[in-house]
């Protein structure tokens, strides 16, 4: 069975995580074989006490369900793909603080998973995402912060669609407009979300001007 078959029936769960991740690591190197892609991304570190990293999390797990699943691997090198041993996870903590950005819908697992390599046990934390069967795609359902500070600076706004091409987690909204709006005036009301698939429009400037 080759490398991508076994991240096939992990992602459809016809292989469960413990056993298949496993294989898709080269033992004599203690690095996975299988490069990034529409099913597969690695991540170095999750920080629940960041919120940048619960965002960036959270991301990643609505593309691959808005795609065709996928499995995040965290705990993984980007460049060289090297597995580093990574601290345990409070898994309900984890989904009570990703619960704000992704909603209830979306079927994912969370779950450690030992790995061998190089004479060394490691620990890595696995989200496993299946696709969405719903008529509708996940969308973002609260606004991702491109930094905290005195001015709300937003790098993803609320409604937000992502989705996987390749090894890119891509995203349907373009914030750049906003952001220079954001950075001159401050809003009593918060700012209406466009619908999917469009970018932010003219007329929704004019009626967040309106109503100043």
């Amino acid at each position: 069975m080759s490398y991508s078959d076994v991240l096939h029936r992990i992602v459809v769960g016809d292989l469960g995580v413990r056993d298949g991740v496993p294989a898709l690591v080269d033992r004599a190197t203690g690095r996975f074989s299988v490069d990034e892609g529409r099913l597969l991304d690695y991540k170095l570190v999750l920080n629940p006490e960041q919120t940048s990293s619960i965002a960036e999390v959270a991301r990643d797990i609505l593309a691959f369900s808005n795609t065709d699943g996928g499995l995040l691997l965290i705990g993984v090198t980007d460049q060289d793909h090297a597995v580093i041993n990574h601290q345990p996870i409070d898994f309900r903590r984890l989904r009570a603080l990703l619960g704000p950005y992704i909603g209830t819908r979306v079927n994912f697992d969370l779950e450690e998973c030992p790995v061998s390599a190089l004479g060394r046990d490691n620990r890595l934390i696995v989200a496993t995402v299946r696709r969405s069967q719903a008529a509708y795609p996940n969308q973002l359902r609260k606004d991702i912060e491109l930094r905290p500070g005195l001015v709300r600076k937003l790098k993803y706004l609320r409604g937000t669609l992502f989705y996987r091409d390749e090894a890119e987690t891509l995203s349907d909204h373009h914030m750049e407009i906003l952001n220079l709006v954001l950075e001159t005036w401050v809003f009593p009301v918060p700012l209406p979300v466009p619908e999917v698939g469009s970018c932010f429009k003219k007329t929704s400037l004019d009626f967040a001007f309106m109503r100043l």
